[in-house]
């Protein structure tokens, strides 16, 4: 049995530093706490106070909404943990990519609360999400062209012929 109170204070503490919000279901009083960090990801009012109804509303993109529901319902009836990357839309109207980790709290086989943390990565996303587009770009650009593109290590060994190369060479990457 873990000390529920000093690990929320560390926790509160870590996720301050680490830009990570902290947040708590309380299920017996029906009640959503939101740290402030938590509220400023979320870009509401300081003294916003929602209830999970309220809360689950910032998922308006229906793949997050199913995911995050999902992962509560099975917090809450199969103690399972969850930590997952999801978009809501904030106070202000924008989408961002946020991370977030829930914990049960079971009490008696029955789960009396969740909580966790929640962090904004849309930043790191966004950065995914364009390099991963440059790679299809690139990768496009060298099946589909009939200039001879070789890629090289810095060993000099060929890793990569396209198509254009062996039309140009007569032979292919495995002959090379």
């Amino acid at each position: 049995m873990h000390h529920h109170k000093d690990y929320k204070s560390l926790l509160e503490k870590t996720a301050t530093y680490a830009k990570m919000g902290s947040w708590e279901v309380d299920l017996r009083e029906q009640k959503v706490y939101w740290s402030k960090v938590t509220k400023f990801i979320h870009e509401v009012e300081e003294d916003y106070n929602c209830t999970l109804e309220q809360a689950l509303s910032f998922y308006k993109d229906p793949k997050s909404l199913e995911l995050i529901t999902k992962s509560i319902e099975e917090a809450i009836s199969k103690n399972k943990e969850y930590d997952v990357k999801i978009k809501i839309t904030t106070g202000k109207g924008r989408e961002i990519w946020v991370r977030a980790i829930g914990i049960p709290v079971f009490e008696d086989n029955e789960c009396t609360s969740v909580y966790g943390l929640f962090q904004d990565i849309d930043r790191e996303e966004r950065k995914q999400e364009r390099l991963h587009k440059q790679v299809q770009f690139i990768n496009h650009v060298l099946k589909n062209t009939s200039v001879g593109i070789v890629l090289s290590d810095e060993h000099c060994m060929i890793k990569d012929i396209n198509h254009g190369f062996t039309q140009l060479v007569g032979y292919d990457l495995k002959e090379a």
